[in-house]
């Protein structure tokens, strides 16, 4: 009787295992699903995720930071932040999408006092809608000269990466994406389509501490709370959040 019921207890523990084992397996697979999902609906998803993993390496590696960088950049608080980051993987993705007819933004968040490209006079539509794109692209930065200041203006400029490629399936149509990382600065990678599917992407990091990236809600509010005040419509949708 002890030899059957220490037989039965093994039984009972190796169907326990395989049903963790089953759990497990079901869960990474789930995973691997969501994240198969996510590269179907985001475009441009593998060039983004490339472009940041760029600016990882541009980050970590000694010589380029040593000669672009000055010690009064490394000993900021931004850039500790930055180094001791974990950018391999994002706890979310979100899509921007810019109201149109937006020309200078500089102006619209009180950047620039003087000269507006909207005073330029009469403008055809082509030249608008590549001055409103340029402002676009543009805005994190003016972000960060309102409400960081010029440490965090070199750093992200320093680390800026482009990344040039071909996809013809989204030709004329511009865009921005959010990559967060839970505690770490964020990036924006901004997406150009010029003729014949040539788009250049363009990522920085968004060195702004009190930035909420936990939903689109926080995003909007924190990123584009501004524009939004002025009354323009800021879309901001999440396409898919990993952890």
């Amino acid at each position: 009787m002890k030899a059957l019921k220490i037989i039965l207890n093994n039984k009972r523990k190796t169907v326990i295992a395989l049903m963790y084992i089953c759990i497990i397996v079901f869960v990474s697979a789930c995973n691997a699903s969501e994240k198969e999902s996510a590269a179907d609906d985001i475009p441009f998803y593998e060039e983004g995720l490339n472009v940041v993993k760029l600016m990882d390496e541009k980050l970590h590696n000694e010589k380029i930071s040593g000669y672009m960088l000055t010690g009064s950049l490394t000993d900021t608080e931004y850039y500790s932040k930055l180094i001791n980051a974990d950018y391999s993987e994002p706890a979310g993705i979100y899509t921007v999408e810019f109201p149109t007819g937006i020309v200078d933004l500089a102006a619209i968040v009180g950047v620039n006092d003087g000269f507006s490209v909207s005073d330029a006079g009469d403008m055809s539509e082509e030249l608008k809608e590549s001055l409103s794109y340029q402002a676009a692209a543009s805005y994190i930065t003016i972000l960060m000269s309102r409400y960081s200041g010029v440490e965090a203006l070199a750093l992200s400029a320093t680390f800026n990466t482009k990344y040039l490629f071909v996809d013809a399936s989204l030709e004329g149509k511009n865009m921005m994406c959010i990559y967060t990382y839970g505690d770490a600065y964020p990036i924006a990678v901004t997406f150009s389509v010029g003729k014949d599917g040539a788009v250049e992407a363009e990522g920085k990091f968004i060195l702004i501490d009190d930035f909420k990236t936990e939903s689109t809600e926080d995003i909007e509010s924190s990123l584009f709370g501004v524009i939004k005040d002025m009354g323009y419509d800021i879309s901001v949708a999440e396409i898919i959040k990993v952890k």
